[in-house]
């Protein structure tokens, strides 16, 4: 699947936690009152505070991990708000060598320079065709997709120590400083945070599945 639809409605002004995910999500704003407004989320580096309105509802298209929508594509959906889901379809355009190539970074499976090597070439020119392709680099994707993994592990009966070894960290304090970059808690922090816990599990890099993500 390359997409995942998801919705989200506000109650009460609040603060809302936004994780990197490896994914970009084109989002609609309903609000009573109001025309439908969207726009197209960019990479997260880093976790952010979203603030929200009460009344607020928020329609959204995850896309798979690496793949983007075309600056003309957006274009052409500008007033096509009513029917988002019905013209998203035709306006996605997979490079699947480049999709593959994030799934093998994110899998934790194998380094930059064997998924430049699977791809028959170097890793400086590896590195150059993430950059052509306006995406982070390849160690983004191997960066996120391993702290990722690593976190959806956390409930697990392994010690931190364990899954620090597991996921190849080179101790546990270099899993923990991985963490607070990427979500702005520790482990156990983590461990005794269960709304961002579910956050993690939302479908993403290194859990791609397609299915839709949340409605609340």
């Amino acid at each position: 699947m390359l997409y995942s639809r998801w919705s989200f409605a506000v109650n009460e002004d609040a603060s809302t936690l936004v994780l990197p995910d490896g994914c970009r999500d084109l989002i609609v704003v309903r609000q009573n009152g109001k025309a439908d407004r969207w726009f197209f989320s960019d990479w997260d580096f880093r976790p952010r505070q979203v603030c929200v309105a009460a009344g607020q509802q928020f329609f959204g298209y995850r896309l798979r991990p690496g793949l983007v929508l075309e600056h003309q594509a957006l274009q052409s959906i500008e007033h096509e708000t009513t029917d988002l889901h019905g013209a998203i379809p035709g306006l996605l355009k997979p490079d699947w060598d480049l999709l593959g190539a994030i799934d093998a970074l994110s899998s934790g499976r194998y380094s930059v320079r064997q998924v430049a090597l699977q791809a028959g070439v170097t890793e400086r020119t590896f590195q150059r065709y993430f950059k052509r392709a306006a995406l982070p680099t390849p160690e983004y994707w191997r960066l996120l997709g391993r702290a990722r993994r690593a976190a959806a592990r956390l409930n697990s009966s392994s010690s931190i120590t364990d899954l620090a070894a597991e996921f190849e960290y080179s101790d546990q304090a270099h899993m923990t400083r991985d963490f607070k970059r990427w979500f702005g808690k520790t482990p156990n922090q983590l461990k005794q945070s269960p709304e961002v816990l579910a956050m993690l599990s939302h479908a993403g890099l290194g859990n791609w599945t397609g299915e839709h993500i949340s409605t609340r």
